[in-house]
């Protein structure tokens, strides 16, 4: 577990991936393990094609970690946030952290950042102070002091920089989605927002809200649907017919209408170990037997 942390907190992407690949592959679960695994398939372009690589029985908590007041999860929660650039979610994880771990450097270095990119200079500085306290941090400390006043931390990004929502707007702690919608409202040009709203909206079989944000899609350069997209944008079309499809936009390619008709061919004569060996990683195996929300599309 160490080892995957180091490897997530030096943003070393493809070694993050390799080392939860290892573990995954050994059939073992861990949600840390899991919850890291899915940053590391998004850095390296992979999280929209290799979702379904190992079975996701646990749904969207393989994702996230929603907020369970877990002592242990709360010292990474603040990663993800971080990383969409919704710095004031960054910011309450990483502040409940310090709350049951102590005032560490890690914590209060966090924080430091996240109220600088907040344009809170006071409540920064007196996190500063506490570093420049130590022996062994007090150089960093004198780094963040000199951008206190500027609002911007190299390598820190705030997705909301200047949103005011009026009447004022509560993030929902317990489920990601709303808020993964939230970001992809408000910037349409973060793309890690978007690939875990489908991902979410997918693994939790909200089959008919990952079509209708399929066009959000223009705003990235995909050359053409990830499988597992165009798996689920098929099952939307069996329920919905021709005409109704027709209003998305978006056309099946024939080879997937194929697949799914060997698919359906190998349910109907319940051959389940070849159904597992050849669609083991798609939606539509996804939705039928491994979905901890049952086999159906949940329409609303």
């Amino acid at each position: 577990m160490l080892k995957a942390e180091q490897l997530v907190k030096a943003k070393d992407w493809n070694g993050a991936l390799e080392y939860t690949k290892k573990y995954l592959d050994t059939g073992r679960y861990n949600q840390l393990i899991s919850y890291f695994h899915h940053l590391a398939l998004y850095h390296t372009g992979k999280l929209s094609y290799h979702l379904l690589d190992y079975p996701q029985k646990q749904g969207v908590k393989r994702l996230y970690f929603p907020w369970n007041s877990d002592s242990r999860e709360s010292e990474y929660g603040h990663i993800l946030y971080e990383q969409l650039g919704y710095i004031n979610e960054a910011q309450r994880w990483e502040f409940e952290s310090m709350v049951v771990w102590g005032e560490t450097a890690s914590h209060l270095i966090n924080l430091t950042r996240y109220n600088i990119v907040n344009h809170r200079p006071l409540v920064a500085q007196r996190f500063i102070n506490k570093l420049k306290q130590s022996l062994f941090y007090r150089q960093e400390a004198l780094q963040l002091e000199k951008l206190v006043h500027g609002g911007k931390v190299p390598g820190l990004r705030n997705a909301l920089e200047g949103k005011v929502d009026i009447p004022a707007r509560f993030a929902n702690v317990l489920n990601i989605g709303p808020e993964l919608q939230y970001l992809c409202e408000c910037d349409s040009t973060n793309k890690m927002a978007f690939e875990y709203l489908m991902s979410n909206l997918l693994l939790s079989n909200h089959v008919v809200r990952f079509v209708n944000n399929l066009k959000l899609m223009k705003s990235f350069p995909y050359t053409e649907l990830p499988p597992v997209y165009e798996e689920a944008l098929y099952i939307y079309k069996l329920g919905v017919g021709n005409e109704e499809f027709s209003k998305v936009g978006i056309k099946i390619k024939p080879e997937t209408e194929q697949r799914f008709k060997r698919y359906y061919q190998l349910v109907e004569s319940k051959q389940i170990e070849t159904l597992q060996k050849e669609f083991g990683n798609t939606y539509w195996f996804y939705l039928n037997y491994i979905s901890p929300y049952g086999n159906k599309v949940i329409a609303n």
